[in-house]
């Protein structure tokens, strides 16, 4: 499983969108099992946190799977 840290710049239900610090940017959606739901990205979003979204990788993909979004350490 890989991992990528950044901000939320965008949130629709399920689907978010995560840009790191260098300015790269994924697609993902949530995993049915994920411990998140779709109104607190939202919030996160809203805070300008910084998350780190544990997914996996699909190289050919436009949209991963995110299994685990949580605060970025040091948030």
């Amino acid at each position: 499983m890989r991992s990528m840290t950044g901000v939320l710049t965008l949130v629709q239900e399920e689907r978010f969108q995560l840009a790191d610090a260098a300015r790269n940017q994924r697609f993902f959606t949530l995993a049915h099992d994920a411990p998140l739901e779709a109104a607190q990205l939202v919030a996160l979003r809203r805070e300008g946190a910084r998350i780190t979204v544990h997914y996996d990788d699909a190289p050919d993909a436009l949209v991963h799977v995110a299994h685990r979004v949580v605060r970025a350490a040091g948030e």
